[in-house]
Formats: C-alpha cells, structure tokens, sequence
C-alpha cells in the first residue's frame, strides 16, 4: 500500500467473496483479504482461505457487461476461469500454488454449452 497510495483497497489472494463483501457495504476491517488505508497507516486484515470448491463460483452475469467493449480482432469474446493453479508450460508438471493446491472446476466434465463456439452478440 505504500508503494502506490492512490490506492484504497487492495483484494489479496482469490477475491470473489472478498470482493461481494466489499459491494454489500460490510465493514473494510473485518472483510478477509484485504489490505486498506486505516487512519493513515497500512493495515491488513485476515487471510481468506482458498474457494475449496470452485463450482461454487457463479457464472459472470455477462449479460450486465457492455460486451461490445470486449472484442479482439473483430471476434467478441468473454473468458470463463475453470481451474486455479500455477500457470506453466504443458510439457511441466502443474504446480500447487503459493497458498495451497491446484484446483479444478467441475465443467469439462458436463457437457455443457458453454464449450461450444458461438457468437456473443
């Protein structure tokens, strides 16, 4: 924080729960995964653990977004994170992450349509 304190809020480590927290107005301080501005000093609060079951994640509500932002070489496009671990090159063994072990989400197991290519319009 003290190395760029333009900013407020700092989410540390996987952030959709810190993060929900944040919108709802909770109080900054006892929000896990945080680091903020207290009376003008650094603070920390408590470490988050990690999301054990990434399945619990809901999906982006993309249709909330101005998809036409999100365009690369003329093709729309939106990502969807399926797994956590450390990234490495295929040809590496996967390797647990600072924090704990890889994870991986249940859907490339189901035969979703979400794996298909289709056009976001």
């Amino acid at each position: 924080m003290e190395e760029c304190p333009q900013l407020d809020v700092v989410v540390k480590g996987e952030g959709e729960q810190t993060i929900a927290e944040l919108a709802s107005g909770e109080n900054l301080p006892t929000i896990k995964g945080t680091a903020f501005w207290e009376n003008g000093k650094a603070r920390e609060s408590e470490k988050r653990g990690l999301v054990k079951n990434l399945d619990e994640i809901p999906f982006p509500a993309y249709h909330l977004l101005p998809m036409e932002k999100y365009e690369m070489g003329g093709t729309k496009f939106a990502a969807i994170l399926t797994s956590r671990c450390a990234v490495a090159p295929p040809e590496l063994p996967v390797h647990p992450l600072p924090d704990g072990p890889s994870r991986l989400s249940h859907l490339r197991d189901s035969p979703s349509p979400l794996f298909r290519h289709r056009k976001i319009s």
